[in-house]
């Protein structure tokens, strides 16, 4: 069938400008195919799914034995946006940009922070996996990095005693999770160009306490 063109490419071709398809063929399988014209680099394709401001709109994947285990949702009431495989969901994307995956809601720690992405399970051992395969001497980098630019990609130099890495372990005392321990990383003294001072800082919480003591520092000499 085709909508716009006489050539569908497809078993289904939706063509917003009347011709025939010229560029790569649709990939082996396509049932439906849109083309907006392989030569208007400047006008994009969408498919767009739309439904009342309090309902879902969205895309469903299944199999003749199964309805739909796979879908991806958009919850216009919360506007969050789901991912689902095997009837569950997996993941969310929640209306402040939050990443959740294993989880529906996003969870405060101390000091008010809601973390971008948040990883929960009830079941498994919620870890985070970073391996590299490479026949040479490299190694996994984990970076924490800081400027004081009001924006994106900008390189504001920072100031004497910023913080700019921190690890944080807490634990829930029954209403709320509470620190226990900190390892953090901050500027020790003037940085400059090319030129970065740094210290660590290791700390526990007491018995009796509910934030954590400094008890160990590494400076930058």
């Amino acid at each position: 069938v085709g909508a716009g063109t006489t050539r569908p490419a497809a078993v289904m071709e939706i063509a917003r400008l009347g011709t025939a398809w010229t560029g790569a063929a649709p990939v082996a399988g396509t049932a439906v195919f849109i083309n907006n014209g392989n030569n208007s680099a400047s006008s994009p394709s969408y498919l767009q799914i739309s439904a009342g401001n309090t309902t879902e709109a969205g895309i469903y994947f299944g199999d003749s034995d199964s309805n739909g285990p796979g879908k991806i949702l958009y919850d216009n009431n919360s506007d969050s946006l789901r991912f689902h495989t095997n009837q569950t969901e997996r993941a969310r994307i929640d209306s402040s940009g939050r990443l959740l995956v294993g989880t529906s809601s996003a969870r405060v720690f101390a000091n008010s922070a809601t973390p971008l992405l948040q990883l929960e399970s009830a079941t498994l051992s919620t870890g985070l996996s970073i391996t590299t395969n490479r026949n040479d001497a490299a190694s996994n980098v984990l970076h924490f990095g800081k400027s004081r630019s009001a924006t994106n990609g900008g390189f504001g130099v920072v100031s004497a005693n910023d913080a700019f890495g921190l690890f944080r372990f807490e634990a829930a005392d029954g209403s709320a999770l509470i620190r226990a321990a900190e390892i953090s990383c901050a500027v020790d003294g003037t940085p400059g160009l090319n030129d970065m001072p740094g210290r660590l800082v290791f700390s526990t919480t007491a018995d009796g306490a509910s934030s954590p003591t400094e008890r160990l520092r590494i400076d930058s000499s």
